[in-house]
């Protein structure tokens, strides 16, 4: 048997080659320079340098802050390197040195806890998870994931201790780190609140009522702390939720049952996956002997002898915990990206219970070969899936160096004050190109694009552009094939000026750069058709379908007679009094409701409505998705014009062909009482925009 000292001493050696394993990999992938692991990494480290140059919270030069980086702390930390020195470049090298360091240090955490939990496989522990492909792809990721499973892991090592101060520390940490953090605290509530209720009425019951307690004072201090991040995000945004996630999650995209069909989908497929090692998407096959391991996990926790109470209590709460976690990342819409990096901490507590399983049937069977096998198939998967993962990060890493030439190629072809505008996962190559502006058109970095109200819908950037002309940026960062870009954005693209031909060769979305095309986004904001039908009027209100500002100001909804259905924006390139112009609004099918601002009482009021017979768009059903390329209405349409509930007109509109039409709605004297009007437009259509006439 080895002694303590020689296994801490074996295990840093054995930490100190993998690490230096991986440095020689990102060199080699990045020309002698260490390159990014992972599209995510040079977007914290954009944030990272603004910090150091005195603009936190800023992604792009001149934005206003975001919260893009979905954290708090590890930017700050990466900006302390840059300050110290490590600039460009190297600071590739010293944020690889620190998640060096996170990895042994969740080894050694590891160790730690099974010391206390199991003993005898505390050694088994420690280089399972220093040889663990899942582990080694989460922390060289060189993400705040890493940082994060470390976090957890101190923090679950010191409610195993019973280190009350340190447990206190780790989840405020937690908390202030990334918002999952607060799933800990809840974890705590839970489990001091069960341990006050049931400890007096149980002997058995696990824990004691000062131990309970002292969980109830960690999960009101870190929800404490989660709150102040919470307010940090609105102070700074005006957006409670960080821009990167507010957007995201089934429960945000789909129906409610669709969401709900689609959480349950993926937590069995997170189950099967990255409990059982059963083939999966991500790689899942290579995290664990597949059966083997989810059949001595289960074993470890029905047969793991519970004896100290304090462990019970603590055992519950990590149950939580993993539970939580796993629900989250069910419901996201993002698992199994980079090996499931957001469940980092849960691997090695399933391998502990895994280990437990092997020990605990080794003592009640006769076999002395039961334990040598279960222990050599375990590390031995563990050694296949880290050579899996060190082939794959090689290959990843190289794609993203030819990102990193392209972004010097990009530096060199336009001038300085051009402005890109990309929708795909390129943001990151701002990092390479600072003095340049990007705006990331999903919104998660831009504030300019972000909008809490439209989902992740990316077709909203139309009016958005129309409204504010001067976000219109020069050049569009999209793919090499030039037919994967949207419908509706490629009437706003140019052809491509500069292709990552690199990655073109076996990559269909390698990076392009397109001259952007606004011409299509004017000459429509009036009515341009119907001319004749205004003459004598004066405009008193409008009102931009798909444009968040207007339908905020003017209370708009929509009510959709279609149970489980959800229709995103609708897009239409058309004709325009001869003139290509595109358009976003939406597809009615039910009704739409408003608010007419600045009636005058008394008078009639003339709406005019821009609609056309046939658009684009995506819709969810359930929990399927459907890309619309060419709905086409009914013709004609029958309209109802509700006042307050009552009805005013039913007028037929004909739409006759494939333009756009301008449509005119009339509301009678009788029905105008006072300075606004609520308006509800029944039947099925589709919607642009409202003008509004006295």
């Amino acid at each position: 048997m080895l002694s303590q000292k020689n296994v801490l001493t074996l295990a840093c050696c054995l930490a100190l080659l993998i690490a230096s394993a991986f440095y020689i990999l990102f060199c080699a992938a990045g020309d002698g320079i260490p390159a990014s692991p992972e599209p995510d990494q040079t977007i914290y480290l954009q944030y990272a340098r603004n910090i150091a140059l005195g603009q936190p919270y800023v992604f792009s030069a001149g934005d206003a802050p975001s919260t893009g980086s979905t954290t708090h702390l590890y930017p700050f930390i990466l900006a302390a390197f840059y300050k110290l020195g490590a600039a460009d470049d190297a600071l590739f090298t010293a944020s690889f040195a620190l998640n060096s360091l996170i990895y042994l240090a969740i080894g050694l955490l590891c160790w730690l806890a099974a010391k206390k939990l199991y003993p005898k496989i505390a050694t088994l522990v420690l280089f399972t998870a220093l040889v663990s492909g899942h582990t080694v792809a989460a922390v060289f990721s060189q993400t705040d994931v890493g940082f994060f499973a470390l976090l957890a892991l101190a923090a679950i090592t010191a409610t195993l201790y019973d280190k009350k101060w340190l447990m206190l520390a780790m989840i405020i940490l937690c908390a202030v780190t990334r918002p999952e953090g607060a799933i800990f605290s809840m974890a705590y509530l839970a489990t001091g609140t069960a341990g006050l209720a049931f400890g007096g009425k149980f002997e058995t019951a696990p824990g004691s009522k000062s131990q309970s307690k002292w969980f109830l004072v960690c999960a009101f201090a870190g929800l404490a702390a989660f709150a102040s991040t919470l307010l940090i995000n609105h102070l700074l945004t005006g957006h409670t939720m960080f821009m990167s996630v507010a957007n995201k999650g089934y429960f945000k995209q789909y129906p409610f049952f669709g969401a709900i069909e689609q959480t349950l989908f993926d937590l069995m497929s997170l189950l099967k996956g990255f409990l059982f090692g059963l083939p999966n998407s991500g790689g899942r096959q290579f995290y664990h002997v597949p059966l083997v391991a989810g059949f001595l996990g289960i074993a470890g926790i029905l047969l793991y002898p519970r004896k100290d109470k304090k462990i019970r209590l603590c055992e519950f709460w990590i149950l939580l915990c993993i539970a939580g976690s796993l629900a989250t990342v069910a419901a996201s819409s993002w698992q199994g990206i980079s090996y499931d990096r957001y469940l980092a901490w849960v691997f090695p507590v399933w391998t502990w219970y895994i280990l437990i399983g092997a020990f605990q049937l080794n003592l009640r069977q006769n076999s002395r070969f039961f334990l040598p096998v279960c222990c050599t198939l375990i590390i031995g998967y563990q050694l296949i899936s880290l050579t899996f993962v060190f082939s794959h990060k090689f290959s990843t890493t190289t794609s993203l160096n030819q990102q990193k030439n392209f972004a010097k190629k990009i530096d060199k072809l336009l001038p300085p004050e051009a402005r890109l505008g990309s929708m795909v996962g390129g943001s990151g190559i701002l990092y390479y190109i600072p003095e340049h502006k990007l705006y990331n058109l999903l919104g998660i970095l831009s504030p300019d694009f972000f909008d809490a109200d439209f989902s992740n819908d990316p077709a909203r950037i139309i009016d958005r552009l129309k409204h504010r002309p001067e976000l219109r940026f020069e050049y569009w960062l999209g793919y090499s094939k030039r037919e994967i870009a949207r419908k509706w954005a490629q009437p706003l693209m140019g052809n491509a000026i500069l292709i990552d031909t690199d990655t073109a060769l076996s990559n269909p979305r390698a990076l392009a750069v397109y001259p952007a095309k606004w011409e299509a986004l004017d000459g429509g904001e009036t009515p341009v058709l119907i001319g004749e039908q205004l003459k004598g009027l004066q405009l008193i209100d409008s009102l931009d379908i798909g444009y968040c500002p207007h339908e905020r100001a003017h209370s708009y909804t929509e009510y959709s007679r279609l149970k489980n259905t959800i229709i995103n924006l609708c897009t239409k390139y058309a004709k325009l009094d001869d003139k290509p112009y595109s358009e976003v609004g939406r597809i009615i099918m039910g009704s739409e409701s408003f608010t007419i601002h600045n009636t005058i009482p008394g008078k009639p009021v003339r709406m005019v409505l821009r609609s056309s017979r046939s658009a684009a768009g995506k819709c969810f059903v359930g929990r399927q998705t459907s890309s619309i390329e060419h709905l086409e209405m009914n013709n004609p349409l029958t309209l109802g014009i509700y006042i307050d509930d009552v009805a005013a007109a039913w007028p037929t509109v004909s739409i006759p062909n494939a333009e756009f039409q301008e449509v005119v709605l009339d509301i009678p004297a009788a029905f105008v009482t006072g300075t606004e009007l609520d308006v509800e437009i029944a039947g099925d259509h589709i919607s642009y925009a409202y003008w509004f006439y006295q």
